[in-house]
């Protein structure tokens, strides 16, 4: 497959889900890691997509409104007035400081966190999680 196909499948990827794991981007293509590392580079140089940690997700200005018809996801900032839900493993040692930052960032973007607190149990954070999509974040 030659280097643009790959481009315009990447996009048409990220255009249809919002935000794509590059994991997912390597199975789909069929190509190494590093194919699909130098293929996003290159859209991101572009201005085409935005890279985040792991993944990818469509490029839009800084401050400006999701792409209609997306809602916000985990490699993105949240959409103004959007719950965005955080499972800490607890409230104290140096969590109340990353708490503190998760809240202060969701803020300026003016949205609201919604902090739920757990206990380093995998089926508690999993109880925890599923309290938060049931309130909507």
């Amino acid at each position: 497959m030659l280097a643009s196909e790959r481009h315009q499948l990447i996009l048409a990827l990220v255009r249809e889900h919002g935000a794509v794991r590059l994991a997912e981007l390597v199975e789909r293509l069929g190509v190494t890691a590093v194919t699909v590392r130098r293929d996003v580079t290159e859209l991101a140089d572009r201005g085409l997509l935005t890279r985040v940690h792991g993944g990818v997700t469509l490029s839009r200005p800084r401050g400006g409104p999701p792409e209609p018809g997306r809602a916000a996801s985990v490699f993105g900032p949240a959409a103004p007035g959007a719950l965005v839900g955080m499972v800490a493993p607890s409230v104290e040692y140096y969590w109340p400081a990353v708490i503190q930052g998760a809240q202060a960032t969701v803020a300026a973007a003016g949205g609201r966190l919604v902090l739920r607190a757990s206990s380093y149990e995998a089926g508690e954070d999993r109880r925890q999680v599923t309290t938060l999509l049931e309130r909507g974040v």
